[in-house]
């Protein structure tokens, strides 16, 4: 199941109060989820709980006035780019150069109420060495030109849904490479990639801690020309929460642990990897994958379409 079937998916929701609450509870807890891991990657050395309440009760209790600061400012952009809807097919640019401004200028003023020395505002004026080996920084005089390049660039969309996440995977790339502020370069990529993602309609891709690693390895395979793992990195992020919101649609009662709809013609091994694949639609809850009869169906319908033996349609798990 692709992206834009779980979009869909979701988009075609009930309209129920109950589903309504659910999934609005669901979209919240994504937003802030992604909050905290991006924070974290920039430093902000607070757990996911205490960014939560930071951001909900002006809670306080750990870390330091730069770290509540840091989330503070990139919190205030994230949770303005949630309310962003997909614009009108008569917009022309997806994004612009001021709104790229405006994110960074968004993110780092609170930090400098705490510097004796404020952070020059505004485009770098120095060149930089370089952030990962192989990778070497735009020169300062060329940002202007590269920022204008690349807003006309990727502000047209993909060219079609299956190029989305190289799409986004080269507006990141470049932007790191341009790095055209003097801090907060990555928390500033993060949030153009989700505000492209937001409004096309999708949620924005957390880099929770499990990925990181491989988020920072496609980083360097992007340095050196590959751009397929970072594209398949933002996928990977992208699908996880689309996943879960699509999961708050569905009465909890229907979901039930892989292990349960086990067959001698359906092993566990094959309805774990038909999940991780993507081709069965699942959950993660805590450790475990869970999934629902109408989503088993579906995959074993899927398989037939393919050209492969049907499989006898299990009877639903009681």
């Amino acid at each position: 199941m692709t992206v834009h079937d779980l979009r869909s998916e979701i988009e075609t929701r009930p309209a129920d109060a109950s589903v309504t609450r659910r999934f609005e509870r669901a979209r919240r807890d994504v937003v802030y989820g992604e909050i905290a891991a991006s924070c974290a990657i920039a430093g902000a050395n607070l757990s996911p709980a205490a960014i939560r309440r930071l951001l909900e009760r002006d809670i306080t209790a750990t870390g330091t006035l730069a770290d509540h600061l840091l989330v503070l400012g990139y919190a205030r952009a994230a949770l303005a780019i949630a309310r962003e809807r997909p614009p009108a097919a008569a917009v022309r640019r997806l994004v612009t150069v001021p709104e790229i401004e405006r994110l960074h200028l968004t993110i780092t003023s609170p930090l400098q109420i705490a510097r004796s020395v404020p952070t020059p505002a505004g485009w770098r004026r120095a060149n930089l060495p370089p952030v990962r080996e192989g990778m070497v920084t735009t020169p300062h005089w060329l940002i202007e030109f590269e920022m204008s390049a690349l807003a006309d660039r990727i502000g047209g969309g993909p060219r079609s849904d299956g190029e989305m996440f190289a799409w986004l995977a080269g507006a990141y790339e470049r932007l790191e490479r341009i790095r055209p502020f003097v801090e907060g370069n990555g928390r500033v990529a993060r949030l153009v990639v989700n505000l492209l993602l937001a409004r096309l309609g999708f949620p924005p891709a957390t880099i929770a801690p499990p990925l990181v690693g491989a988020f920072r390895d496609a980083l360097r395979a992007a340095d050196a020309g590959n751009r397929a793992p970072l594209a398949a990195v933002l996928e990977r992020a992208v699908r996880a929460n689309l996943e879960r919101l699509a999961a708050a649609v569905v009465d909890s009662n229907a979901l039930r642990p892989l292990a349960d709809f086990v067959r001698p013609q359906l092993g566990a091994d094959a309805l774990r990897k038909a999940a991780q694949r993507g081709r069965l639609q699942a959950v993660r809850r805590g450790r475990s994958l869970a999934t629902t009869q109408a989503w088993i169906d579906r995959y074993l319908a899927g398989k037939s379409a393919a050209g492969r033996p049907p499989r006898a349609v299990m009877p639903a798990v009681r």
